[in-house]
């Protein structure tokens, strides 16, 4: 006789909230929005790093990337690519095939 799983019950409605407050409730006051505060951050001034420095971390001390020219002979050529639009041939702009139509109406 196989193995059958005790059926389970589902979790009633709320079961797993009874450790959730409604929002504001423990705060005696809150502030939304006030005057910007501007914080220097760890970045350095203007002026004070060296701009070649992600140049000669990419070209020079990385010995372990080498890019070449594309070498398989199965690559399809880059001119036989699809021009855009190439196959929006059976589209139609919208609406211009509609006579009219109705942006909303009294609600029924």
């Amino acid at each position: 006789m196989p193995y059958r799983r005790p059926k389970e019950e589902n979790p009633s409605p709320g079961q797993y909230d009874k450790h959730l407050k409604k929002f504001g409730e423990d705060t005696k006051s809150f502030t939304i929005g006030k005057k910007y505060d501007w914080k220097p951050d760890e970045n350095p001034p203007v002026g004070g790093y060296d701009l070649d420095s992600g140049y000669k971390a990419t070209h020079f001390n990385n010995k372990s990337v080498i890019i070449k020219e594309a070498s398989s002979p199965y690559r399809r050529p880059k001119e036989q690519n699809p021009d855009p639009g190439q196959y929006d041939g059976h589209l139609d702009k919208f609406g211009s095939k509609t006579k009219s139509f109705t942006i909303g109406k009294k609600y029924e």
